[in-house]
């Protein structure tokens, strides 16, 4: 069962699940309290239970369904945050193998694409920025990562010309 109230302000919709069972609700959940998080507006108490609730749902929603590529992007950060760089990965994996939109298949991507570059590996980075930019030539994201990857490799000079 959904029951949504919303207070006054337009801007903030308070959803409230009674006994989360479902992955949808708790992956909305935890979206929902990680966004609140961060709002500048709340204390620190506030912003960090809402974070960890946050956590806990998306974690939860995983393990409800971990074929779903937006749970395994939402908790990709959450791995890197905690330092657990092979757990993050496999998330990466999830996402870009599940991914039901070109944008979520993007954000695997780059999310593997970042991987590799904290281990260095150029070509692997080179090849995650690349196949993100197929899917969407717009990235900006995926752009200026390819480039820096292309200019570590020596691809790409930088220029003294001025214009």
């Amino acid at each position: 069962y959904v029951f949504c109230f919303a207070n006054s302000t337009p801007r903030h919709v308070n959803i409230r699940f009674k006994n989360p069972s479902s992955w949808a609700a708790c992956l909305l959940l935890g979206l929902e309290a990680i966004n609140s998080s961060k709002n500048p507006d709340d204390d620190d108490v506030d912003r960090t239970e809402n974070f960890i609730k946050g956590t806990k749902y998306c974690e939860r929603a995983f393990k409800l369904n971990n074929r779903n590529a937006a749970a395994a992007n939402a908790l990709f950060d959450i791995f890197v945050q905690r330092g657990e760089k092979r757990v993050a990965l496999k998330l990466a994996e999830r996402t870009i193998q599940f991914a039901e939109t070109v944008a979520l298949f993007g954000a695997g991507q780059i999310h593997a694409a970042f991987l590799a570059q904290l281990n260095n590996s150029t070509s692997e980075a080179t090849r995650f920025y690349a196949a993100a930019l197929k899917s969407n030539t717009k990235n900006p994201i995926a752009s200026i990562g390819l480039a820096q990857q292309q200019f570590k490799a020596g691809v790409i000079h930088a220029s003294n010309s001025q214009g």
